[in-house]
């Protein structure tokens, strides 16, 4: 995938831009209660083209933090910033119009069980406007990149409920539905569970061009999860140390 910015536009190890897609300052989530995520005082920034990996362990719920991240919940403390402005007022407008440049890829409950897989992927895109025939075309194209020998299977999942469709390949749906509206931050909740092992460095590789492109992407995952596979660089990590996220920045990638 060809990038579209020029290179110095993308922040590289020991260098920053002005501007981060996501900026946390001075977070704080879960101190008094019996959460299994907690942030004191968290400060992290992610800027374009940038890639983070937080470590977590399999007993972590990602829900309260991610939903902060999204705008969904408020921090205890803190402001957390999406491209420059924050979550904060109800200017539920705005506040859509943001979300709209956001993937994620959901560790829990990902879809409505009374559409069909198909109309869950083009759901968030066609409530923002987007043209039918672009949507249709993203979801098409991204399937072909990210299903492998499996597209077939994936492309007749699409007319079917999700409660009908196999684990593995729910999981690239929802890969699909996470990328391919060229997304400004992607949410990655455990993205290799469930995900085929032979479509694992496809995932990584297709969200390396995102990134070429500007995206910035976050990524849970424990230790477990693709210890085979080769992050990209530089790669950020954000490690939880007895249940309370800390930035690691600088420390070598895995």
């Amino acid at each position: 995938m060809n990038s579209t910015l020029p290179e110095e536009t993308i922040r590289e190890s020991g260098s920053t831009l002005s501007n981060p897609v996501l900026e946390l300052d001075q977070v704080q989530l879960g101190i008094n209660s019996r959460k299994t995520l907690h942030l004191r005082d968290f400060s992290g920034s992610i800027h374009r083209g940038e890639f983070v990996r937080v470590k977590v362990e399999s007993h972590h719920d990602l829900r309260d933090f991610v939903s902060m991240l999204l705008g969904l919940r408020e921090p205890e403390l803190g402001a957390i910033r999406f491209e420059g402005k924050n979550w904060l007022g109800d200017d539920y407008l705005r506040h859509f119009e943001m979300r709209s440049r956001i993937g994620r890829v959901f560790s829990g409950a990902a879809w409505v069980q009374n559409l069909t897989v198909g109309e869950n992927m083009r759901l968030a895109q066609r409530h923002h406007r987007h043209p039918a025939s672009a949507v249709r075309m993203g979801i098409e194209k991204w399937i072909a990149i990210l299903s492998g020998e499996r597209t077939t299977a994936v492309q007749a999942s699409l007319k079917r409920r999700p409660a009908f469709v196999e684990p593995a390949i729910l999981q690239i749906c929802q890969c699909v539905r996470a990328l391919y509206f060229g997304p400004q931050l992607l949410l990655l909740e455990r993205p290799l569970r469930f995900l085929p092992e032979e479509l694992h460095s496809t995932l990584l590789e297709a969200i390396d061009g995102l990134r070429q492109q500007g995206t910035a992407a976050v990524w849970f995952s424990d230790d477990r999860e693709g210890g085979e596979l080769r992050f990209p660089s530089p790669c950020t990590t954000w490690r939880i140390v007895h249940d309370e996220l800390k930035n690691m920045e600088g420390s070598p990638t895995s």
